[in-house]
């Protein structure tokens, strides 16, 4: 969705936004729904970093990200009994 860096002088900070589909458990495994979704839920989540330039730490990257968000799990229908009686 969106990200930007500030840089200083032994490195940058990083933020980045985004935002996606829902996803949901359905028969024990989880859908990511890339092609939407039928709840109308949605994901939203950001990350915060500092990437460090030069010296030992060249490239080092270190930071928190938040994902908050809730599967729903949709259930399998019960098959029909095989009653033989």
């Amino acid at each position: 969705m969106g990200d930007r860096a500030l840089r200083e002088a032994d490195g940058k900070f990083l933020y980045d936004f985004y935002a996606g589909n829902g996803q949901q458990i359905q028969g024990g495994t989880l859908d990511m729904q890339t092609g939407g979704n039928l709840h109308g839920a949605a994901i939203a989540g950001a990350r915060l970093s500092f990437q460090f330039n030069g010296g030992a730490a060249d490239g080092l990257m270190v930071g928190v990200n938040g994902l908050p968000t809730r599967s729903t799990t949709i259930e399998p229908p019960t098959p029909p009994s095989s009653d033989s009686t």
